[in-house]
């Protein structure tokens, strides 16, 4: 009673059987009142005030001399003896709806503003319910939008249908359009053989890269949203190059599914000129086992690879004859904690080895491109396009009810057909195989994970691309990798195995949904349970920050650029072509007290401890 406010003295609350007595207005005492029934109407029987007993004529001097007001809930007696008798004796009372809730504590909270099993109550209490279900501030947010707490019990229960998913919209991101004349590629700037596999008519992003010197040699960064054409940029530099017969055109990727991924695309336009390198694999296939990613694949005229495995095979001494073009894509992972600095130590083993070749960068993620751009030493094209708009829900719910949930929202998704004609497809990113597996049979999807064979990978692509598979559900790992046409991607976690997804990850995946050829809008689920909730936040309310690199790895790298030159002043050399300083000489002093090398003078050599550490990326 201590937070009573208002100008009332007295306040009154019938129950079926007593009346609760609220008296005073700073210092409040508790008083019990129980009336009886007379031949003169109701009158009170007993009146005890903080357990001691009061006069009953107390209490009617009491009520005569203080305004008073009679307390209601929604669940408050329909025929009152306490108003009977009050009129009978002509003292004058005013009525006040209160919380039931907060009446049990002996509290009067007038403002009721959330529905619960058939009344009102008060958000107070209504959260204090709440936390039976979950103690969750986004269960909150949503309780304050649709003022109902039983709603937002079925939705923690899994219960979500159309009328609840709007309550659990975060925001919308809305389009952006820049309109850009499109153009042809010139005749006099291309093969006519490659002219011809190749699109007529450029989309706006190659448009830029071309007008940037894409054609003429110049190295670019291309920053644009994902399916917005940048891998035909790297593909058109490149394949101008084999034709000019300037030297091999090489595609390098973070992922070994995403390699798989682009190595059948340029199959299917160049054939048997187009290899695989991403380290010595094993593929299972219906009809037979095969060995892939050797070095005779290496000889070809495109090489596409995931980054260790080119990186691997620079370093155990393999060269290729001439690089005409290298693309970087997923050039973001710069910022990977664990390889950020691989890729940047590759890039300037490539730049160094190849100062004539034509660099590529591809991120549909990248924070302050222009720095990124002039530490690369490359052109920007930024395009900035999201066609359509794509709406963020965040659902908050317990972990046990997520395949609840996720069942309904791809059910959902898959009965609705866009202006376009297509059904709604989803993609479910999880973060491990196992609940990859268990949560595909769950919703009705097909698992796709890197377990799976090249045959039957390529196999769930095209049927999804057909509109034949409603959900692909997908480690988070693969989320770089995985490039399907959905209209929803859902989250069930935001880990990747036992690690928090970084900004990057987050958007990579995020951009996933809705593309504009298909869908009239993309959506984006976050199931999110209270211990995932601070992680939901930082991803929902950051930005894309600078593409830096993080972590150790200096003694690493130098010592990978040992196995391209023995020379210290190369060696530095080398080492300036990377995004981030490298103190050579501090590495190289350190490397040499592990036994990773020798040095005599301006000589470095690795020994076998040190070239075995190299190649199989072991930090020193």
């Amino acid at each position: 009673m201590e937070n009573l406010r208002g100008d009332f003295q007295v306040y009154l609350y019938e129950t079926s059987k007593k009346v609760w007595v609220y008296i005073g207005k700073k210092k409040i005492n508790k008083g019990v009142l129980w009336l009886e029934d007379t031949p003169k109407g109701p009158r009170i029987k007993k009146f005890m005030v903080e357990n001691q007993p009061v006069s009953p004529k107390e209490f009617l001097r009491l009520v005569k001399n203080s305004r008073v007001c009679l307390l209601e809930t929604s669940k408050s007696v329909g025929s009152s003896k306490l108003v009977h008798m009050l009129t009978d004796y002509q003292i004058p009372f005013e009525t006040l709806k209160v919380c039931r809730f907060c009446l049990m504590r002996h509290k009067i909270t007038p403002k009721l503003s959330i529905r619960y099993m058939g009344e009102e109550i008060c958000e107070e209490c209504a959260k204090r319910e709440l936390r039976n279900y979950i103690v969750s501030e986004h269960s909150v947010r949503v309780l304050r939008k649709c003022k109902d707490l039983d709603h937002v019990i079925n939705l923690i229960e899994g219960k979500i249908n159309k009328e609840l998913k709007q309550f659990t919209l975060f925001d919308v991101i809305s389009p952006k359009t820049e309109i850009i004349s499109r153009e042809e590629i010139p005749d006099s700037e291309i093969p006519g053989f490659v002219k011809k596999k190749l699109p007529k008519t450029l989309l706006p992003v190659q448009t830029l890269a071309l007008r940037a010197g894409l054609l003429r040699g110049e190295n670019i960064l291309v920053v644009s949203e994902t399916a917005s054409g940048k891998t035909l940029v790297g593909e058109i530099a490149g394949m101008k190059m084999v034709f000019e017969g300037k030297g091999v055109f090489l595609y390098l990727v973070p992922l070994v599914a995403l390699a798989l991924q682009k190595y059948e695309q340029f199959r299917e336009r160049w054939g048997d000129m187009v290899g695989l390198v991403i380290g010595r694999t094993r593929i299972r296939t219906k009809h037979a086992e095969y060995d892939v990613g050797m070095k005779s694949d290496a000889t070809r005229d495109v090489v596409v690879g995931t980054y260790e495995a080119v990186d691997q095979l620079i370093m155990s001494g393999f060269r290729f004859q001439k690089v005409g073009c290298v693309v970087v894509d997923e050039i973001h992972m710069l910022m990977d904690e664990e390889r950020g600095h691989r890729l940047d130590g590759l890039i300037a083993r490539l730049r160094y080895i190849f100062p004539d070749a034509q660099f590529i960068y591809l991120s549909a993620t990248v924070g302050f491109p222009e720095e990124l751009a002039k530490m690369l030493g490359a052109r920007l094209v930024r395009y900035e396009h999201r066609p359509i708009p794509l709406k963020r829900y965040v659902v908050p719910c317990v972990a046990r009810r997520k395949s609840r949930i996720i069942k309904r929202i791809v059910d959902e998704a898959w009965s609705e057909v866009s202006s376009k004609g297509y059904r709604g497809q989803t993609i479910v990113f999880t973060n491990s195989r196992r609940r990859c597996e268990a949560l595909a049979r769950v919703v009705g999807g097909v698992a796709y994970h890197a377990g799976l064979s090249k045959e039957r990978r390529k196999e769930i692509q095209k049927k999804f691309e057909d509109g034949k598979i409603k959900c692909v559900v997908t480690t988070a790992a693969l989320g770089a990798g995985v490039d399907f046409p959905a209209s929803c991607v859902i989250f069930d976690s935001l880990r990747m195995g036992a690690e928090e997804l970084t900004q990057h990850e987050f958007n990579q995946m995020l951009g996933r949904a809705g593309r504009p050829d298909y869908h009239d809008e993309g959506s984006v689920f976050l199931l999110v349970s209270p211990e995932e909730e601070e992680i939901a936040d930082v991803l929902l309310h950051g930005g894309v920050g600078r593409c830096d690199v993080v972590g150790g790895g200096e003694s690493e790298e130098v010592l990978a650029m040992c196995s391209i030159t023995d020379d210290v002043s190369e060696l530095k050399k080398m080492c300036s072509m990377m995004v981030r300083y490298v103190d050579v000489d501090k590495s190289l002093r350190e490397l040499e007290n592990m036994g990773m090398l020798k040095r005599e003078g301006d000589c470095v050599k690795l020994t076998h401890l040190g070239r075995t550490a190299s190649l199989s990326f072991l930090p020193p």
